[in-house]
């Protein structure tokens, strides 16, 4: 789990060349947690163990909202929040990841988190209308529970499935069903969405 967590060093110095088309390291603050022991490879999946509440833009439940819910969603309970490492959404993968989620938390963080959230782009509703039920992206945002309409993500659409550092619908290619979709979404006057979810570990 530590050689996979830290070799995500290299695939984040790939993207930044991907992205810059020069050796950099744009995300140098995500390294830093990892270095730090605040992020985790378990499985298919990257673990950020964190405390459950608003962040920047990412809007959580009021108390009330969340007591309605049940168990484990207060504000200020233990979470782990989910990351999706590219190519890593194969519904038996994210399966067994989040099978393993919780007793990793138990046994080598000392937390016990009852729900895992994620925020991202593939969680915006809209794919699920484009894409199909067969897709990996729809399987994986039916799983969470969505907390809100989400924010603004043509930006996190560009950069991750484009590999674009900036929105540029007139240069970005449209070799896929997703790029295809994604661009006609933005043709069309619409927007993406970044949203969050949440899910029960098992």
């Amino acid at each position: 789990m530590t050689v996979a967590s830290l070799a995500d060093v290299g695939v984040q110095v790939r993207r930044s060349r991907w992205l810059f088309g020069r050796l950099s390291l744009e995300t140098a603050a995500w390294v830093a947690a990892q270095f730090r022991g605040r992020l985790f490879w378990v499985g298919g999946l990257q673990l950020e163990p964190a405390l459950l509440g608003d962040q920047g833009p990412v809007r959580w439940y009021s108390e009330e909202e969340a007591a309605a819910l049940g168990a484990g969603l207060a504000p200020g309970d233990p979470v782990l929040r989910l990351h999706i490492p590219s190519g890593g959404l194969g519904p038996e993968a994210v399966s067994e990841a989040l099978a393993l989620a919780g007793p990793f938390a138990r046994e080598q963080l000392g937390l016990d988190p009852l729900v895992a959230t994620c925020t991202s782009w593939l969680l915006d509703p809209w794919w699920g209308r484009v894409l199909g039920e067969e897709s990996n992206i729809v399987r994986f945002q039916r799983r969470f529970t969505l907390v809100d309409e989400g924010s603004p993500g043509e930006g996190d659409v560009f950069r991750f499935v484009f590999g674009m550092p900036r929105v540029d619908v007139e240069r970005a290619p449209r070799r896929t069903r997703l790029e295809r979709a994604a661009l006609e979404r933005l043709e069309s006057g619409a927007g993406l969405r970044v949203c969050t979810g949440w899910l029960r570990l098992p």
